[in-house]
């Protein structure tokens, strides 16, 4: 777009619209909504609410989804956690087990 009239790669001040007429405006009209150039506002507006009706829809699912693995992290370090604590109980058994016989003076 060069100009303020420039649309669809042509002036609109360059049209010879004295001889057009009602019929050709109409006409002209017409030919704009069938191409889609010339949208009813309704369907505009309907259109525009549905895309942030979805953007909505999405942020939220988004927001759920970050939650969830939110929760999912925090479980899974709470895992590790305890399992740091089994393996030391693991340990701490082996030892006493394997400390029993000489204690007991009957070693093998």
């Amino acid at each position: 777009m060069n100009g303020e009239g420039d649309v669809l790669g042509f002036d609109i001040a360059s049209l010879p619209l004295e001889g057009i007429g009602v019929v050709g405006i109409v006409v002209t009209i017409g030919y704009m909504v069938y191409r889609g150039v010339l949208v009813p506002r309704p369907i505009v507006q309907d259109l525009i609410k549905s895309r942030d009706d979805r953007i909505t829809e999405l942020a939220t699912e988004r927001d759920k989804w970050q939650s969830a693995a939110g929760k999912a992290l925090e479980a899974l370090g709470e895992q590790t956690d305890q399992m740091s604590e089994l393996k030391e109980l693991a340990r701490t058994t082996d030892a006493f087990i394997r400390a029993l016989p000489r204690a007991s003076g009957r070693n093998r």
